[in-house]
């Protein structure tokens, strides 16, 4: 009788187990419900976010050359509001709206008067979107990543890059019953654009060293090496970047780091960061009032102002920079990677000349008279190892004076219209006293759509190590456009004359001739190739 007894004990607990049980799995079906929803509501907001700050990035650039202004500014503004305005389903006047709220906003945060340098605007949607909060910060003042926000010291900078962010109050759910809130939900997006036709603003690049002779190198226009400038002590030796065709300062900028050990693998090879190379004097950068004051003995000097690192700007180029304690260049952290161009097309009048099958110390093509005007798509001799042996020789002996009209006096090899494609490694060699002069093959109207067509003289795609090798029998090189080697070498000797009127990308750049007051490259925008158009979420 004792365990019945002891069953009629247990009575009456089967209910409040099942209540409780009930709660906890009603409870867990209302969370999952409100959880699958608040999921729901940010993949909403994010596709908000992500299509508003696209469109206003692609209004940043498309007026005033692609360069920074308040027009742009308030466009991408306008367009970011409506874009979220229209995906909210708030009505069918998201431009009238959207134009309101950034016109309410020009004498305080949206500045229209042309020195105006940002776009600040946070507002709260209309009629059933009250609740929901938009802002939008053009350039960003809180992205994620901070080297997208407004630079202190540097109003409207960095150019190109756009921040939205919405906010909407979750309704309270079926977990509101049981006492489960639900936060607010949001998103917020990053966009950058960089417009279509615009330059990498470097006159010199090179993703390695930067090498001097005894004489005096001017560089009009920006400089980047990744590790260090390095000029030779004797002579007139010095390095000095100077104003560029536009009347724009010219900047050093080293790679990061500058101090500490070096990274694994090393790009530059063990080469010293600049506050140690030798000549001491080029240890430490200085700026003069112009390259035609500034002092011989290994010193690198620049014509921008020392100090200006956070505020520099250079067009085509995402940058975020430092001044280094030690050499007192600005510092581009993380370094600089070279543009990615695209090449020139092969269209037009293109000539084969493939050394890959030639023997030993066998050039590809060796110029004894004027080309005709073309692409010359040179492939490598891997049995042609520079600079004792280039794919292609233009010889001061081989190659008579065929030059007319007004290059006669100056030069003996004109190589009018042509560029030169050097793939696989492909290398050029100027020699014996040759005079040259190169300038870039423009295809017929109608048989190209590159937008690049016209712009380069010499180009390597990336992976190719070619190189252009002028050696230092009193030769002279001329080159108008883009000399393009990211992976290859510029090399001149101790008596070779340059001058490239465009710009040079190059993996090193190892030029020991220098050419006193004459700048050996003078950056103009209108001769050099343009970097691709870009159009991404960055966060």
């Amino acid at each position: 009788m004792r365990p019945i007894a002891w069953r009629r004990r247990q009575r009456g607990q089967v209910l409040p187990i099942s209540a409780i049980c009930a709660g906890v799995l009603l409870g867990g079906a209302a969370l999952a419900v409100d959880l699958s929803v608040a999921t729901t509501n940010h993949r909403n907001l994010q596709n908000a976010t992500d299509a508003a700050a696209l469109s206003a990035a692609r209004d940043l650039g498309a007026s005033n050359g692609g360069q920074a202004n308040q027009a742009d500014r308030l466009q991408g503004a306008v367009d970011a509001l409506r874009v979220v305005y229209d995906h909210m389903g708030w009505g069918s006047s998201g431009t009238t709206w959207a134009t309101g709220v950034v016109h309410a906003q020009t004498g305080q945060n949206c500045g229209n008067g042309a020195a105006a340098t940002h776009c600040d605007v946070t507002t709260s949607g209309p009629g059933a979107g009250s609740g929901v909060t938009v802002t939008v910060d053009i350039p960003p003042l809180s992205a994620p990543n901070p080297a997208y926000d407004e630079r202190p010291g540097a109003p409207g900078l960095p150019w190109g890059y756009v921040e939205v962010d919405v906010t909407d109050p979750a309704a309270a759910g079926l977990g509101g019953a049981i006492g489960l809130h639900m936060g607010p939900t949001g998103s917020r997006s990053v966009a950058y654009h960089l417009p279509a036709a615009q330059p990498f603003g470097f006159a010199l690049y090179s993703n390695t060293l930067v090498t001097g002779g005894n004489q005096g190198e001017v560089i009009d226009g920006n400089v980047y090496a990744y590790r260090d400038i390095n000029p030779q002590s004797g002579g007139h030796s010095g390095f000095c970047a100077g104003p560029d065709a536009n009347g724009n300062l010219g900047a050093i900028v080293l790679g990061s780091p500058q101090s500490g050990s070096f990274p694994s693998p090393d790009p530059a090879a063990g080469s010293p960061y600049q506050s140690n190379v030798r000549p001491t004097a080029a240890d430490t950068v200085q700026a003069v009032s112009s390259c035609s004051v500034a002092t011989g003995s290994g010193t690198v000097n620049q014509t921008a102002n020392l100090g200006a690192c956070g505020t520099l700007s250079v067009q085509g180029v995402t940058l975020t920079a430092v001044q280094d304690p030690s050499s007192q260049a600005c510092m581009a952290s993380p370094a600089l990677l070279p543009p990615d161009l695209q090449g020139p097309s092969l269209s037009g009048n293109v000539v084969t000349e493939d050394g890959s099958a030639l023997g030993n110390n066998r050039s590809v093509l060796t110029v004894t008279s004027a080309l005709t005007p073309g692409l010359y798509y040179v492939t490598h001799n891997p049995n042609c190892s520079p600079p004792s042996c280039t794919d292609v020789v233009i010889d001061g002996h081989s190659a008579p004076s065929n030059c007319t009209g007004a290059y006669a006096s100056s030069y003996t090899t004109c190589l009018v219209g042509v560029t030169f494609w050097l793939d696989q490694g492909a290398t050029i060699g100027v020699t014996n006293g040759a005079h040259v002069l190169i300038s870039p093959y423009q295809p017929p109207s109608g048989q190209t759509e590159d937008p690049n067509d016209g712009f380069y003289s010499v180009y390597a795609p990336t992976g190719s190590a070619g190189g252009l090798y002028e050696s230092n029998v009193s030769s002279s090189l001329t080159v108008t456009g883009t000399v393009y080697l990211p992976s290859g070498t510029l090399s001149a000797g101790q008596n070779a004359l340059l001058s490239i009127d465009g710009q040079a990308i190059v993996d090193t750049w190892n030029v020991q001739s220098g050419n006193f007051t004459n700048p050996e490259v003078t950056f103009d925008p209108r001769y050099v190739a343009k970097l691709r158009e870009q159009l991404q979420l960055v966060q």
